[in-house]
C-alpha cells in the first residue's frame, strides 16, 4: 500500500519525530486542541503502522535539494538516510502484520481489503473536492477527483457522470448553521443509505438522526 502527496513534506529534523508516539503536526498549541478540523490529531498513525510492518517513508521540503528515506520494520529503523525524491511524501508499507500472525489472520481477501480503501477514498474526494485524489489498485485507477472545488465534480469521480448530473443542489441556513450539497432524484432513488453521506467541517460523520431528517411544510428544517 503507497499513499503518496505533492505537498510540503517533512523537514529532516522532523522526520524521526513524526514516528515517535503521539507526535503530531495537527497541532502547535493547547488551544487548537478546541478548533480541530483534520481527520486525527493524537500522533498515533505513524508510530501504529510502523510497529506491525515494513514502512519506507520518502519526504522532501521546497527548500531541500535532497529528501529523507526513513524504513522503519516491526517499529525498530533500520535506516535514515539522504535520498533524492520528489518534493512531498510518500509512505509505502508492505508485509502488513508480520510480525504479529494472529493480526494478520483476521485482514481479509486482497479484493475486499481494496474495497474498503475505496470506500475511505470516496469519501475523502466527496469531503474535500478541492484536494485532488487519485486511488489506483492492481494497475487500474478506480478513483481520481479533480480537485477544482466542485463538489458535483466530486460526485462525478466516485459515481460517474450521469448519476451527478441527476442531482439537485440543496441549500439552507439558520441559527449561523449552514447546510449545503446534493440530493437525488427519482433517477438515483436507493432502496437504502449506503450512498447516503455526511460531512460536518469536511469530516465524514455518520449520524442515524441526521439521516432520517425530513422536510416538511410546517418544519422547513427537518422534524
Amino acid at each position: 500500500l503507497r499513499v503518496a502527496d505533492n505537498g510540503c513534506g517533512i523537514h529532516a529534523d522532523d522526520v524521526r519525530l513524526a514516528f515517535m508516539r503521539h507526535a503530531t503536526s495537527r497541532i502547535s498549541s493547547a488551544d487548537d486542541l478546541f478548533g480541530i478540523q483534520s481527520m486525527g490529531f493524537r500522533g498515533e498513525a505513524l508510530y501504529s503502522i510502523a510497529a506491525v510492518a515494513r514502512l519506507e517513508l520518502l519526504t522532501r521540503t521546497q527548500d531541500s535539494e535532497l529528501g529523507v528515506r526513513v524504513v522503519m520494520e516491526g517499529g525498530v529503523e533500520v535506516c535514515c538516510e539522504p535520498v533524492g525524491c520528489p518534493l512531498g511524501t510518500s509512505v509505502t508499507v508492505r508485509d502488513l502484520f508480520f510480525n504479529t500472525p494472529a493480526r494478520r489472520k483476521f485482514l481479509g481477501r486482497p479484493s475486499a481489503e481494496t474495497a474498503s480503501i475505496g470506500i475511505m477514498a470516496a469519501k475523502l474526494i466527496l469531503s474535500r473536492p478541492d484536494i485532488s485524489v487519485k486511488f489506483a489498485s492492481g494497475g487500474r485507477t478506480i478513483y481520481h477527483s479533480p480537485g477544482d472545488g466542485s463538489l458535483r465534480n466530486a460526485i462525478t469521480a466516485v459515481y460517474g457522470r450521469e448519476f451527478a448530473e441527476n442531482m439537485i443542489p440543496a441549500e439552507g441556513e439558520r441559527g449561523g448553521i449552514r447546510v449545503y450539497g446534493f440530493i437525488g432524484n427519482s433517477e438515483t432513488f436507493r432502496g437504502n443509505r449506503s450512498s447516503e453521506m455526511l460531512f460536518v467541517n469536511g469530516r465524514m460523520i455518520e449520524s442515524p438522526t441526521l439521516a432520517r431528517v425530513r422536510r416538511s411544510p410546517d418544519k422547513p428544517y427537518g422534524r
